[in-house]
């Protein structure tokens, strides 16, 4: 690049300051530009190179001038709902929370416990991680894994939100309700 000012430095700020304004997670923004994960992450870090053509496509994405992408003055953004690929992308992939700063934790299982299951009542009866898991993957097409669910669930024991209960008394089998107050 024949501009002076670029270095990888300037387009690392760059870069990752479009993305956080864009509220874009680093899976929103290479399925948004069409790069892979190992490049973008290369490219914040300041450990690659970036191509006219990439810079060019970044820009046209967020109705800039390449120029500033490569500039050390920092970056100018119009309103984000100005900014129509922004927009078309937003509105595609509205319902692909990973793709958003904002809405990244909706997919832990953490959060799908807390907001989604315990407000249901459906730990009114106590109910072993194996049930729990086939439940939420019939109910509402989420896969966790047995390990995952089992330390959320513990959390919740220890919050408080939950009681646990050693079915065969050798801590192999446990079963997960609200507690009975």
């Amino acid at each position: 690049m024949a501009n002076s000012k670029y270095t990888p430095a300037n387009v690392a700020a760059n870069v990752r300051f479009l993305r956080e304004a864009a509220n874009l997670t680093l899976e929103g923004f290479i399925s948004a530009i069409g790069i892979s994960l190992t490049y973008l992450r290369k490219i914040e870090k300041g450990e690659a190179n970036i191509t006219t053509e990439l810079a060019d496509k970044i820009a046209d994405f967020f109705e800039i001038k390449t120029e500033s992408i490569l500039s050390a003055k920092g970056i100018k953004l119009k309103p984000l709902e100005e900014i129509l690929p922004l927009q078309k992308f937003y509105k595609e992939n509205k319902n692909n929370s990973k793709f958003f700063i904002d809405r990244k934790g909706e997919n832990s299982v953490a959060h799908f416990l807390k907001n989604t299951l315990l407000p249901t009542g459906y730990f009114l009866k106590g109910y072993e991680v194996s049930e729990i898991q086939t439940y939420i993957r019939n109910n509402y097409n989420k896969d966790f894994s047995s390990k995952e669910l089992s330390r959320e669930l513990n959390r919740l024991v220890e919050k408080k939100k939950l009681f646990r209960k050693d079915l065969f008394g050798n801590q192999s089998i446990f079963s997960y309700s609200e507690i009975q107050l």
